[in-house]
């Protein structure tokens, strides 16, 4: 499922007018599942410090390009 998620908010990055409250508060809960959004945030960070060896406490100022282009 996450991967099915993950490959549709990469389809939507550019998109401005996103729906914040469906990806983050399940306001469309059929079609995508709530809290959707800090759950791809998770992956998407847990994946760029497993490739790049970079701890978490050092990612504060990693711009958020740079995670799209490790995921």
């Amino acid at each position: 499922m996450i991967d099915v998620l993950h490959s549709r908010m990469l389809s939507e990055t550019a998109n401005l007018n996103y729906d914040h409250n469906a990806w983050f508060f399940g306001t469309e809960p059929d079609a995508i599942p709530l809290h959707a959004g800090y759950t791809l945030g998770y992956y998407i960070v847990s994946k760029y410090i497993n490739k790049t060896g970079t701890p978490a406490s050092q990612l504060w100022d990693v711009s958020a390009s740079e995670f799209f282009d490790v995921t």
